[in-house]
């Protein structure tokens, strides 16, 4: 993947990193910040955002911290403070998905599933933007697909070690990832329509061109 870089620092994703480990070695914080049901029907309502900071062992904080490391700081030295909101959407989206989807859940915690966003927002963006060399971010979104689909199909975590007490779950790391795209397609939709609509190349610029000649074909107008 091609990766312009427009800052020396990822200092964005270095924080949402920071924050999970100072959270892992802060019991008292983790207990304020886990997901935790019952608490958010109490009123505590922030859990289901900072619930994703919150990991359950060494190996798991570990985990999520180089997925999002790699991912997020591809994405944040090309696109700088964008990130932020594609870190939220994807926090949003885990949080409420786990809340609604999954009833049976009581605790839930990890950078996993918004690790999963940051990776999908990646390989579609370089999907897009790569013109010879699309084969790799393609490979890295199939191979993410079909690990979201092997959680679902196993019910085990692919790159951490789960036991009675913490399980994977599979839930959390498709929300995540379709809050990626989410937040990859509203992108696109936002650049197309700030886009001049004389600019060549431009979507809407292709597609007047195609009505305009369709309607000078039928004779309601005449062709150039």
């Amino acid at each position: 993947m091609q990766v312009h870089s427009k800052q020396r620092l990822p200092w964005l994703t270095l924080a949402v990193i920071g924050l999970a480990m100072v959270v892992s070695v802060v019991p008292v914080l983790s207990r304020w910040l886990v997901f935790d049901r019952a608490a958010i029907i109490g009123g505590q309502w922030w859990r289901l955002i900072t619930g994703n900071w919150v990991h359950f062992s060494a190996d798991h904080l570990l985990a999520d911290a180089v997925a999002v490391g790699m991912a997020g700081a591809l994405i944040e030295r090309r696109e700088g403070m964008r990130v932020f909101w594609l870190y939220a959407a994807a926090a949003a989206g885990v949080g409420l998905a786990v809340f609604f989807l999954a009833p049976t859940v009581v605790q839930y915690g990890g950078l996993s599933g918004v690790a999963c966003g940051a990776f999908g927002y990646l390989a579609l963006s370089e999907i897009k933007r790569s013109s010879v060399r699309r084969w790799t971010p393609a490979l890295v979104l199939v191979l993410l697909v079909a690990k979201v689909g092997w959680e679902y199909a196993t019910g085990r975590a692919l790159f951490v070690n789960t036991n009675d007490s913490m399980m994977v779950l599979p839930l959390a790391h498709a929300a995540g990832l379709l809050s990626g795209f989410g937040y990859w397609a509203v992108l696109i939709v936002r650049r197309w329509a700030d886009a001049p609509i004389t600019e060549k190349g431009d979507v809407r610029w292709e597609t007047t061109k195609r009505c305009v000649s369709q309607i000078g074909g039928a004779g309601t107008m005449p062709a150039p």
